[in-house]
């Protein structure tokens, strides 16, 4: 039987060309955010686990939210 969801997540390889994907859409985040406020209006505390990067915890920093990026990977 072929394997369909890949078993080996490591994207050493791949890293360097994580500059070159396109950014998450700003509009999806802003709703994201509004979504997870809600009627709270204080800073909102995010993780963001698996980072990469970092592309979407900058987005969140720029937004006012307070971000903790984890990435195991040292080649991101």
């Amino acid at each position: 039987m072929q394997k369909l969801v890949e078993q080996n997540w490591d994207y050493t390889k791949h890293a360097k060309f994580y500059e070159y994907r396109p950014n998450y859409a700003p509009k999806s985040i802003d709703m994201l955010l509004c979504l997870a406020k809600g009627e709270n209006k204080n800073v909102l505390k995010v993780a963001d686990i698996g980072a990469g990067t970092g592309n979407l915890s900058i987005m969140l920093l720029e937004r006012g939210c307070t971000v903790v990026a984890v990435e195991p990977n040292d080649a991101m």
